[in-house]
């Protein structure tokens, strides 16, 4: 990271050095957008923080997902499109759940609906794409999401 702070730190003085004005004009609409970004940003990620926080309680999800499979892989899936971690997170998440004997449709549902929904990232999308693209790409995920899910639930045996 420092090396990364360091070439751009030397990027920017020889921007500077070549043409003050313009290095001038590119920081000034750099502050522009992270004031304009800013705030959904800081919101995605207080939501981030309490959804991370209320899927460490692994009792909850034994308790919402002895339901039957379909209905639970569908839980499980709204559950991921709200929730917002890394893959690094995530799928070390996913091993703890199938050791939990949560189903592997189930955890299918929840993990690629992590990675492919983003409704607490929403006002950010929706900043960046437009409303109708960051609808269409999470509903589009949603869908995908369910498609794993029940295929893996085939392949694993767990639907008939």
């Amino acid at each position: 990271m420092k090396i990364l702070i360091a070439i751009t730190a030397c990027a920017l003085i020889a921007s500077y050095w070549a043409d003050r004005e313009k290095t001038h004009q590119a920081l000034k609409l750099t502050l522009q957008k992270i004031k304009r970004f800013g705030v959904p940003f800081a919101w995605a990620i207080v939501l981030a923080a309490a959804t991370v926080e209320l899927l460490n309680e692994l009792n909850l999800w034994r308790q919402v997902f002895d339901a039957s499979p379909l209905w639970s892989t569908l839980s499980a899936a709204g559950v991921g499109s709200f929730a917002l971690m890394p893959g690094a997170v995530a799928f070390p998440l996913g091993a703890i759940l199938l050791q939990q004997g949560i189903s592997h449709m189930v955890v299918a549902g929840f993990t690629v609906a992590l990675m492919t929904v983003g409704v607490v990232t929403f006002p950010l999308e929706r900043a960046f794409l437009g409303t109708r693209v960051a609808v269409i790409r999470n509903v589009i995920g949603f869908a995908i999401a369910l498609c794993v899910a029940i295929g893996i639930g085939f392949a694993y045996g767990e639907l008939p």
